[in-house]
């Protein structure tokens, strides 16, 4: 069990929860005015949260999984080259996580009767592909590809709230009026993006993986200091509990 869970990154996940309902709540609060409005229903939060998951979970793993050769010279300790999991078996378990996910759109997508929801999951999906199959070798793309992916999702999650209407809307700026909710992907974006420049010289360096390891950890409170702005105290403190979990899936399933 313990080299599926790190072979999925799972210690990282907490980071992409965070993410996820900072997005859902910005998004609402803009829409409705309130980040929880009464009557909006769970079923298709949950969906919306679980597709989320699913996507950052595929690509985690479908990145050891074309990376297998790389590895086996570079990072021996991972769970493929190692021998912990077997290279087809992690082929089919990240494309069923990529089905799982799709099914998770279909199924909040199905209520919300907006295209750009299926054309916001389809950009993420081809950016994690992309990026694990080829793309993430190539200098400069590569960590703007990635970056792109926590892009996607956090504006996957706005189309699903309804803050977003139109590819148009990519823009911050709306009326000459800054939106927090619009520059909220962007943030992230480019914060991940910082961060993947960074993860590209941890390989022989301990102290380089710990740093990316923290940055990544930091996303958690960065996170609860957006909600704090933007919100208030309840908000923030939801997605600030995650930085417990987070450090406790670390000490569980160090990052490799």
């Amino acid at each position: 069990m313990i080299p599926y869970l790190k072979l999925m990154r799972i210690s990282a996940l907490p980071t992409l929860w965070a993410n996820t309902l900072t997005a859902l709540c910005l998004g609402m609060f803009s829409v409705c005015g309130s980040p929880f409005p009464p009557g909006s229903g769970y079923w298709p939060v949950v969906c919306v949260l679980a597709a989320s998951t699913c996507f950052y979970l595929a690509g985690m793993v479908l990145n050891d999984f074309f990376d297998a050769k790389i590895d086996a010279v570079e990072r021996p300790e991972r769970v493929i080259p190692s021998g912990d999991i077997p290279r087809w078996a992690a082929g089919v378990l990240g494309l069923a996580l990529l089905i799982f996910g799709w099914i998770c759109v279909a199924a909040c997508g199905r209520p919300h009767g907006n295209p750009l929801l299926y054309q916001a999951a389809l950009v993420l999906t081809f950016c994690i592909v992309a990026y694990d199959a080829c793309l993430k070798q190539v200098p400069f793309l590569g960590p703007i590809v990635m970056g792109t992916c926590r892009f996607s999702n956090v504006f996957f999650v706005l189309v699903f709230t309804e803050d977003v209407g139109s590819w148009s809307q990519l823009c911050p700026i709306e009326f000459g009026q800054l939106r927090g909710s619009l520059l909220y992907p962007w943030l992230v974006g480019i914060y991940v993006t910082a961060l993947t420049i960074l993860s590209r010289y941890e390989t022989g360096s301990p102290h380089i993986r710990r740093l990316v390891g923290l940055g990544l950890a930091m996303l958690i409170p960065l996170d609860s200091l957006i909600c704090l702005i933007f919100m208030g105290p309840v908000e923030a403190t939801v997605v600030l509990c995650l930085y417990p979990v987070a450090l406790g899936l670390r000490r569980i399933v160090p990052m490799t």
